[in-house]
């Protein structure tokens, strides 16, 4: 499978949610821009307002460590950051896949 995703576990500062929400998105606009990168989704916990997960696809690790390292990443990350109390990144590879179709494993 080959793909590789990034993933954040953030814990939004109370009454910052809207904020945290625009500033992810302009994050996400500069990450696009990069080789590698699939796509990305912030999901918002119906239970417990002021946390979110988010997930990005891409094609390696190596990719994602590109990103990391460039130049726009950190102030962008940064941005987010600061209106948290708490996050927690983590990498992923894919192990299985489920659709409609079919079930896959790696």
């Amino acid at each position: 499978m080959g793909t590789a995703y990034a993933s954040g576990d953030w814990r939004v500062k109370k009454g910052k949610e809207s904020e945290f929400e625009a500033r992810w998105v302009e994050f996400l606009d500069y990450t696009r821009t990069h080789s590698g990168f699939g796509s990305a989704l912030l999901l918002h916990d119906q239970d417990e307002p002021q946390h979110y997960l988010s997930e990005s696809d891409w094609d390696s690790n190596e990719q994602i460590n590109a990103w990391r390292t460039s130049a726009g990443f950190e102030p962008r990350f940064k941005a987010c950051v600061a209106l948290c109390d708490e996050f927690v990144g983590r990498g992923y590879e894919e192990t299985a896949s489920v659709t409609t179709a079919e079930v896959i494993r790696g």
